[in-house]
């Protein structure tokens, strides 16, 4: 059932659709992050076939400048009226009531801030989808967030899945997690990230520098970096580390005092990165943990072969051997894998080419789309 008072079924093509952003996220900081491109590309793609998209956001009136960047019938509601975020999350559906009685789906981007979209739902009676990128619960263990955080998780996805209408999960090992734990009365689809295979492709004219590795990614505990630095201790490889985070000082003097070829390059916009990606000769991710990882299917997609420790997220993208290398997440089982795949340009370029054929498989923004259009035209025919 819509929020709209008539007998008529409404066509996808006829959707206006709300996506609440993940809480305290606004578009700036989407800007600054350098992942606006990507985090867009699905809703733009999806309003060429829908009537309008709203996207609820924690910014202030600054995050309506980006609407130049956006389709006319894509619409930015920032946060105002309400100076607290978390108050503001509780009163959004009110404030912006005149909108919600217009609107068909409202879908959260993640997990955190789902309540939102859940009062937005039971107040106009609109069908709810509930999409998480990684399990907030399952994240939170792995970090090992205090007790009462990890409850309140707990309960967030609790009464999320079972106030959905139809939840989006991101990868297999998160489908299995949420059916084996909690009650789900609505549609539950797996819908991989999504890669522009466009964009993220291989490049002519762009050949790779030898005996280059690449790394994309926060530089946070979570992503075992330390391990990776001293997997290449004694390894005549170089290491390339984009991004930005709480250990940057700390590896930088570890890769030092190993005397391990690092360069750091901080922060780059994402539509950067497919050089970036092209300029290397294999790319790699020593997490110790992964939701569904952005950064391996990028590289893959670029025909660049891949290592990956064999842990969730990352061992439900890379197929060992055909995809991609998976290894241990010690450095021992790291630098064994960077010394076979290094060594073999046979390996490398067989494993570069199965990795590009997946992505267009399986990982297409074109097939993301039509999956989530597919979801959404179902729940309308309720």
């Amino acid at each position: 059932m819509t929020n709209r008072n008539n007998s008529s079924v409404r066509q996808t093509e006829q959707m206006t659709l709300a996506l609440f952003f993940t809480f305290g996220v606004s578009m700036r900081m989407w800007d600054e992050d350098g992942i606006m491109d990507r985090e867009l590309a699905l809703y733009k793609r999806l309003s060429e076939t829908v009537d309008h998209i709203y996207l609820f956001t924690y910014g202030d009136e600054r995050d309506t400048d980006y609407a130049d960047q956006l389709p006319d019938n894509v619409t930015v509601v920032p946060k105002k009226s309400v100076s607290n975020s978390l108050l503001y999350s509780f009163l959004c559906p009110v404030i912006h009531r005149d909108i919600f009685r217009d609107i068909d789906i409202v879908k959260t981007n993640q997990m955190l801030g789902s309540w939102t979209a859940i009062i937005a739902s039971v107040l106009f009676s609109i069908p709810l989808v509930v999409r998480t990128g990684y399990i907030l619960t399952k994240f939170y263990n792995k970090l090992e967030k205090p007790l009462p955080i990890r409850l309140v998780a707990r309960v967030l996805e609790t009464v999320s899945y079972a106030a959905a209408d139809g939840i989006i999960t991101s990868s297999p090992h998160g489908y299995d997690y949420i059916e084996s734990r909690y009650w789900t009365r609505g549609s539950h689809q797996m819908v991989p990230n999504y890669i522009e295979t466009d964009v993220f492709a291989p490049m002519d004219g762009v050949e790779p520098e030898p005996d280059t590795l690449l790394f994309v990614g926060r530089l946070a505990e979570q992503k075992n970096l330390h391990a990776l630095l001293r997997a290449l201790d004694d390894l005549p490889y170089s290491l390339t580390l984009v991004g930005e985070g709480p250990l940057e000082d700390n590896l930088r003097s570890l890769a030092t005092s190993l005397n391990v070829d690092a360069k750091f390059i901080g922060r780059v916009p994402n539509h950067e990165i497919p050089r970036i990606i092209n300029k290397h000769e294999a790319f790699i991710l020593p997490s110790h943990f992964e939701g569904m990882p952005k950064s391996i299917l990028e590289a893959m997609s670029c025909g660049v072969p891949c290592i990956g420790t064999d842990v969730d997220g990352t061992r439900d993208v890379v197929d060992d051997g055909e995809t991609g290398v998976l290894c241990e997440t010690d450095s021992e089982s790291l630098g064994e894998a960077i010394h076979r795949l290094m060594s073999e340009t046979e390996l490398r370029t067989r494993l570069g080419s199965n990795a590009r054929a997946e992505i267009l498989e399986n990982y297409s923004l074109d097939g993301v789309t039509q999956a989530e259009q597919a979801l959404y035209k179902r729940l309308l025919k309720r």
